[in-house]
């Protein structure tokens, strides 16, 4: 046996090698009760949500891989037992004990997705039902609004959870993310192929929300993504593709929205931008007077609204920003809420899965390229999310922690593979035991596009 020399370096998911593997066969029943509640969530068709995560709970406990309790889970749990505690003396204990409630639940969800996926080809098929569920109902009903042109201002969402614009710009970035991980991934041409496709229609229904926090996250987050990665080229010709079909179809209320972004870099300008603008920046002035009044403990989780409402009365150019309103701002929120304590809890779940992704990405970098741009990809999510997050307050519902689930996941199973049995490309050499593990088949040749085995 000879082998021949590398053909070319690079990150090349069209070409034949291993292929995960996505079926019903690896559906588990945590993965079951997962997809059941992630309908329920998207669809609202069904009341069964917490029959979902029951099922999910089940199957985890069930399982005879084990149960995993990773940091961001030990972190969300610390910060939730430092809100029951301050909770008790806050002025507004029934208001905190029902979102301590609503908390827990997704405590338990988090739990849930971290131990949901003990394969790649599990955390594929995690990955693609929520992509799957997402452009079900928000994505296309948010579609269907806007070639009907039922919007507000020329701005589009959908129902429920998904009515607030901005929330739901939010919300694609994460969809958007997941469906390009699928996308250069080790797939099918069909799953590729679909991947394409939501990546771009999720990529033009952020901008048809019209949420400049979305729209400021998206943009740093792919300028950070170009600068890292191996496919610079790749990323520029879709960048330039998704720009044109933007162009071509997004409404001419959405380059007037954008273009008056530029108002919002001076205080005595910000009015100019628009209505919205000039509120939110009342807004944040009085989460951050809430916040400095009570660093040590805040008012309590989930009684924002009722602090903000009256400190909202104590000056007159806070008149606009009068009633029981949110602070339209993650961390301020959290600050005014749960105090300094409470808020450096909360940033150290999300710090802790962005160190593991890190640090997992420069590790498997050298022999693994593609699973390395994976992981970058969902950084990029995640990055874009944070940066939304400056305009919304997008903690308080469960699409964050089964996010976070999923990047903690996949940079674990992803580490995993430095542990497999490799050849000259770095490819793990699929051996039945290795891929029945990491959840791979072969493709029509031996590896996967660096190079190539010949016998003789």
């Amino acid at each position: 046996m000879r082998i021949a020399a590398p053909a070319k370096q690079g990150f090349l998911p069209s070409d034949g090698g291993p292929v995960i593997a996505v079926g019903t066969s690896q559906m588990t029943l945590t993965l079951w009760g997962l997809a059941l509640y992630l309908f329920c969530v998207h669809s609202f068709k069904l009341p069964i949500a917490s029959a979902g995560i029951a099922i999910g709970v089940l199957g985890v406990l069930v399982s005879a891989r084990g149960v995993t309790v990773p940091a961001p889970l030990l972190f969300f749990a610390a910060f939730l037992a430092w809100c029951a505690l301050t909770g008790a003396s806050s002025a507004y204990r029934s208001t905190v004990f029902d979102a301590l409630v609503d908390f827990l639940k997704m405590l338990l969800i988090f739990f849930v997705a971290l131990n949901a996926s003990k394969s790649i080809n599990q955390l594929s098929i995690f990955i693609g039902t929520w992509v799957l569920m997402f452009g079900l109902y928000p994505a296309r009903g948010t579609y269907f609004n806007f070639i009907f042109g039922y919007g507000t201002f020329g701005r589009y969402g959908w129902n429920f959870s998904f009515s607030n614009y901005n929330d739901l710009a939010a919300y694609t970035i994460l969809a958007m993310a997941l469906s390009a991980f699928l996308l250069v991934g080790r797939y099918d041409r069909w799953v590729r192929i679909g991947a394409l496709m939501s990546t771009a229609g999720l990529a033009l229904m952020v901008i048809i929300t019209q949420s400049r926090g979305a729209f400021l996250g998206l943009t740093v987050a792919f300028v950070f993504l170009l600068l890292r990665s191996r496919s610079r080229a790749k990323l520029m010709k879709f960048g330039a593709l998704a720009a044109l079909g933007i162009t071509l179809l997004a409404p001419g209320a959405v380059w007037e929205r954008f273009r008056n972004m530029k108002f919002l870099l001076n205080e005595e300008t910000i009015g100019e931008a628009d209505s919205s603008a000039e509120q939110r920046y009342i807004l944040l002035q009085i989460a951050t007077t809430i916040a400095k009044a009570n660093p040590a403990k805040g008012v309590g989780l989930g009684a924002y609204s009722e602090a903000h409402a009256e400190y909202a009365e104590e000056r007159q150019e806070w008149q606009f920003g009068r009633g029981y309103r949110d602070a339209h701002n993650m961390y301020a929120s959290l600050a005014a809420e749960t105090g300094i304590p409470g808020l450096c809890l909360f940033l150290g779940m999300l710090g802790s899965v962005f160190a593991k992704l890190l640090t997992t990405e420069k590790r498997v970098r050298p022999r693994f390229p593609v699973e390395a741009e994976q992981l970058r990809i969902l950084r990029f999510g995640l990055v874009a999310y944070t940066i939304a997050a400056i305009f919304g307050s997008i903690h308080r519902i469960s699409f964050l922690y089964l996010y976070l689930a999923v990047l903690w996941s996949a940079a674990t199973l992803f580490s995993e593979l430095l542990s497999t049995p490799v050849g000259m490309t770095g490819l793990p050499s699929q051996s039945p035991a290795s891929a029945l593990r990491h959840g791979w088949r072969r493709g029509p040749t031996p590896w996967h596009g660096t190079g190539r085995v010949s016998r003789k």
